[in-house]
């Protein structure tokens, strides 16, 4: 996908008008929070507070990184309602240097979001690169094949129509 790239300050304002556009959309829709500036990306189910209070939901992404904010955003967007009673939506992670095994399995849970992602992507007006999430995928092979399996899901969320909380989401997006 082509898009405009950015410098990393506007890159960084384009971020705090996604977090703003996303939060005025989904705390008092879904009560749930995006934010940035963690080390590691990271979704914290709902929660009480020391006085029993729920607080809400938290899209935490890494850094100030726009790419990981997106990213983040896709896994909610298909994450159903059991998955964002859980931390991390109750899915495994293998850091990097996976076999390649858990880089399969690492791509087959990864078609859905990064098509997501790469319509985010469109809607901002951004470049948009697939992911293998591992310096040493290129030697494992099937990164082609995850690429091809990532642009077919787009076409067919383009065909079909993408998950519910994702087209809602584009439509905030584009108007930024």
């Amino acid at each position: 996908m082509n898009g405009i790239n950015l410098s990393q300050q506007e890159e960084l304002a384009k971020l705090l008008q996604i977090e703003k556009a996303f939060n005025h959309w989904a705390i008092p829709k879904y009560n749930t929070l995006l934010q940035g500036g963690f080390a590691e990306p990271f979704y914290k189910t709902f929660h009480r507070d020391e006085a029993g209070k729920l607080q809400s939901a938290e899209i935490q992404y890494r850094e100030n990184f726009l790419r990981s904010a997106l990213h983040e955003i896709s896994h909610w967007c298909i994450a159903g309602n059991e998955r964002r009673l859980m931390d991390d939506f109750g899915y495994w992670y293998n850091e990097e240097n996976r076999n390649q095994d858990q880089q399969n399995e690492f791509y087959k849970v990864e078609i859905r979001p990064q098509a997501i992602e790469m319509r985010l992507c469109e809607a901002l007006n951004i470049p948009f690169n697939i992911s293998a999430d591992n310096l040493n995928a290129n030697n494992l092979g099937e990164i082609d094949s995850f690429r091809q399996a990532v642009m077919l899901q787009y076409e067919e969320y383009k065909k079909n129509d993408f998950p519910h909380r994702a087209s809602e989401i584009i439509i905030h997006l584009q108007n930024i």
